[in-house]
């Protein structure tokens, strides 16, 4: 994704002096234009139970990466497993001869267990 002063660049390439005189400073642009994306590219509604779940195309792929994130889904089920992860980040793990592990996990919304 663009950062936000390339998109206000492109955006008043064209315009005078006169124009751009007239248009709020480049702060107030900037989070006009994070509002709008966070708007656009907002996460949807939390899911009420497994089987209602659906998994958007925009997160099946890692674009930093450009690798598969999505890795498993056993299907829509009570009892439903989905795996996210890098195969590059497993790869490693699988040649690391100890794991340094932290208490994040309890960052998972309420409908999952890990």
């Amino acid at each position: 994704m663009e950062q936000t002063s390339c998109v206000i660049n492109e955006c008043t390439l064209g315009l005078s002096q006169a124009a751009k005189g007239v248009l709020p400073i480049n702060d107030a642009l900037k989070k006009q234009i994070k509002r709008k994306r966070n708007l656009v590219h907002s996460a949807p509604p939390a899911p009420l139970d497994l089987l209602s779940l659906e998994i958007l195309q925009t997160y099946l792929h890692e674009e930093r990466f450009q690798e598969q994130f999505f890795l498993v889904d056993s299907g829509k089920e009570i009892h439903r497993i989905l795996t996210f992860g890098r195969l590059s980040a497993l790869n490693i793990l699988q040649r690391s001869k100890t794991w340094f592990v932290d208490d994040t996990f309890n960052i998972r919304p309420s409908l999952f267990a890990q």
